[in-house]
């Protein structure tokens, strides 16, 4: 055997195991040769191709610009590359990236064109993905700053004035010209709540839930989010699994889907939420990439409406993207979905077709080792028993002001501090204080989790509850609440901080 066949048969083999597409072209355009990875794409045999040209095999637009780079690379004596869509023989669209080169005889003679072809359907998929996280960690960011300050004017305004309505509570005309203001606080702090579930930085309460108990005590919130004409029908695994989770998130989640399938029925229509066990290999083709393989729970919320455009499926999770009419919409109800299953280690997909409505499905991790015991709630009474001393630190001087007022009017004995190092100095000057009330992000050198970390250290009975409408990393690992602390979210009302007080002193 000659050194050139030799080489020649060399070639075909490296041709035929080559991980790219292969084509050669002459000048006419008549396909000569394609590799086995190119018979795969298009569903045909070489046999069927050789002798062929582009407009046989592909549309005429297709064609045209195909046969117009094939005779710029002739002219231009050079390769080119560029990426583009292909349609496969499963009916998927692809997209590749193609290298366009001249090929010459012994003499340097252009005799042809050859074309080597990559998918990369996958890396622009997880490109995308990786760009996704990176915007969301941006806009995350910027908004955990504005979210601290914001939620700290909520709270002034919050607590003020709902202890403004107890005083005014005999004069009707007065209580009701607080309430739209009261209402919009309400919004403003749900919108700010929103913002950081989707940015993954609203802390996790996680506990041991069954989502179809969940599910069932949450069917008459759902059912009044609902209009007449909208059928809800329920379809619950009996064998649940159990799930770690935040329930009232999970509840908040549940409820925007449900309310966003409304919206896509504005004629009517049938509305399904389904629980399912449901395990995934390594190898099984259904587990997107970033899922570890395992047992989920898998809840899902389906609607018969008017579906989703394909171009917008991918912008569908996008803070303040909305298909609604302004003012009809923040766009930030599916973000916040995202970003709390993302943040639970869970994972959500979205199928849809126009006119054939819309299926969202919600992966969380199975915990198939534990049951939930029931738990019996108490009565609590909420003002002080006693002369109970509580300690504050708060560096916001209005804030500071609003919690000692509140919990004055409970009976309670309190001392102020703005800073850790003088909250730690009027601890150890009180050795009777009951409760550390902290914020979080503090001025100087500790913040409120080392100011409680120092005050427990020296008092182990020292009871503790946080406040904070941004708690960063400092009281959460991972994005849940760490075991064993006590959180009062901003802003609060007079007498949700009445009541959490009172509950934690009494455990």
């Amino acid at each position: 055997m000659s050194e050139r066949k030799r080489l020649e048969e060399l070639f075909q083999v490296v041709a035929e195991n080559s991980p790219n597409s292969i084509i050669l072209k002459d000048l006419e355009g008549r396909i000569l040769l394609v590799n086995s990875l190119f018979e795969t794409w298009m569903g045909v045999s070489a046999h069927e191709v050789v002798g062929r040209t582009a407009h046989d095999l592909y549309p005429a637009d297709y064609a045209d610009a195909a046969n117009a780079e094939d005779r710029y690379v002739v002219r231009a004596g050079k390769p080119n590359t560029r990426e583009w869509q292909l349609e496969f023989a499963d009916g998927q669209m692809h997209r590749i990236v193609g290298t366009k080169f001249p090929v010459t005889d012994s003499n340097g003679a252009v005799i042809g064109v050859g074309t080597v072809g990559m998918d990369v359907t996958d890396l622009r998929a997880a490109e995308s993905q990786l760009l996704q996280a990176q915007k969301m960690e941006a806009i995350g960011q910027l908004t955990g700053g504005i979210a601290h300050d914001f939620n700290n004017l909520l709270a002034i305004m919050m607590g003020n004035l709902s202890l403004l309505a107890e005083d005014l509570s005999s004069d009707h005309e007065a209580v009701d010209l607080l309430e739209p203001t009261m209402r919009a606080i309400d919004q403003a702090a749900a919108l700010t709540a929103r913002m950081l579930a989707f940015s993954r930085q609203q802390p996790l309460e996680v506990h041991l839930v069954d989502a179809n108990a969940l599910l069932r005590g949450m069917q008459p919130l759902i059912m009044r989010s609902l209009v007449e004409d909208v059928e809800v029908t329920f379809a619950l695994a009996s064998d649940l699994y159990n799930c770690q989770v935040d329930p009232g998130q999970l509840e908040q989640a549940i409820l925007n889907l449900a309310i966003n399938a409304r919206d896509a029925m504005p004629q009517g229509g049938n509305l399904r939420i389904e629980t399912a066990n449901v395990t995934l290999g390594p190898d099984d083709e259904q587990r997107p990439m970033e899922m570890v393989p395992g047992d989920y729970v898998m809840i899902s919320v389906s609607d018969d409406g008017e579906g989703i455009a394909s171009a917008e499926l991918d912008k569908i999770f996008d803070p303040f993207f909305t298909t609604k009419p302004v003012g009809e919409g923040t766009g930030l109800g599916l973000s916040m979905v995202y970003g709390f299953v993302k943040q639970s280690d869970g994972h959500i997909t979205v199928a849809s077709k126009l006119g054939a409505g819309t299926t969202f499905r919600i992966h969380l991790s199975a915990d198939r080792d534990q049951s939930i015991a029931s738990v019996t709630q108490e009565t609590k009474v909420m003002g002080a028993v006693s002369s109970e001393i509580i300690l504050v630190l708060e560096d916001e001087k209005d804030v500071q002001s609003m919690v000692a007022t509140v919990l004055e009017k409970q009976g309670y004995q309190v001392l102020l501090t703005d800073n850790g190092r003088a909250c730690l100095k009027t601890l150890a000057e009180n050795n009777h204080v009951d409760l550390l009330l902290t914020d979080i992000l503090l001025p100087g050198d500790m913040n409120g989790q080392q100011v409680a970390d120092a005050a427990v250290a020296k008092r182990n009975d020292l009871k503790v509850l946080f406040m904070s409408g941004y708690p960063r990393d400092a009281i959460v690992d991972q994005g849940r609440l760490k075991p064993g602390v006590e959180l009062l979210r901003k802003p609060f009302s007079a007498s949700e901080l009445a009541r959490r007080v009172r509950d934690i002193l009494d455990h």
